[in-house]
């Protein structure tokens, strides 16, 4: 009796130690080794627009964004670029892909006369100006380029002025790019082409030459923007030398809006 009693409790516990272990072994099963046709649910960061670590790349990184077009304006000839009757100018004309600016006593530069709100818009606001330029010979402005501020007025990126070395914009409240916030120096080689961009916004102005940013100007600090008296013929849109002899080549404009 004592050993069919004993038995019993045996095959009892043999029992409660096969369904524990069990147990045991199913908890283990779920935890390391998720169901694969939960799919993106066991991760819900993770789609097709997720880079290798994981995380979610903004819609601007998914999304490309279709380039703006721009209107090149110096293509086999002058165009609609009309030379300047300043008294004293030099030589223009079109060689080699290039518009020419020759020495002037002091002045030699071109007047864009094509349909301007057609180029800009009506409010000749946003926009991008992009160029290449060379200084052949001399230590002066090699190029400079005139352009609207909305209907605010108008300015001059003046490149190598001064004896050659002077960048910046004229005019700010009446300060030419010798005398205002814009004044930089920058050593010009000869005979090297230089790659010069214009923005302008409702907010800024915004030059560079090259990869170096030259001005950042802020409209709402100034309330007055003219060009040197001694250009006022360039408005609204041309382009200048000043006793030197500079090149220019790739003019396009790029509406912004």
């Amino acid at each position: 009796m004592k050993n069919r009693s004993l038995l019993v409790v045996l095959l009892l516990f043999a029992m409660v130690c096969a369904v524990t272990n069990g147990c045991s072994d199913q908890s283990q099963q779920t935890d390391s080794d998720p169901d694969p046709a939960a799919g993106n649910e066991a991760n819900p960061n993770h789609d097709s627009a997720s880079d290798s670590d994981g995380k979610v790349k903004p819609d601007s990184e998914v999304t490309a964004t279709e380039p703006l077009e721009a209107k090149a304006l110096l293509v086999g000839g002058l165009g609609d670029w009309k030379p300047i009757g300043f008294g004293g100018e030099g030589e223009v004309y079109f060689e080699d892909g290039a518009l020419n600016l020759d020495y002037g006593n002091p002045l030699t530069g071109v007047k864009y006369r094509g349909d301007m709100a057609e180029l800009l818009g009506e409010d000749l606001d946003n926009y991008r100006i992009t160029l290449q330029a060379q200084r052949v010979e001399g230590i002066d402005i090699f190029l400079g380029v005139t352009f609207p501020v909305g209907q605010a007025g108008h300015v001059s990126l003046v490149l190598g002025g001064w004896a050659g070395a002077i960048t910046g914009i004229s005019n700010l409240d009446g300060l030419n790019a010798s005398e205002n916030k814009t004044t930089q120096y920058h050593a010009f080689e000869d005979k090297k082409w230089y790659t010069v961009k214009i923005e302008v916004t409702i907010k800024k102005i915004q030059c560079w030459l090259d990869d170096k940013q030259l001005v950042d100007v802020n409209r709402a600090d100034y309330t007055k923007y003219d060009t040197h008296g001694a250009v006022v013929d360039t408005i609204p849109f041309g382009m200048f030398s000043y006793g030197t002899w500079g090149k220019v080549k790739d003019v396009r404009v790029v509406k912004l809006d």
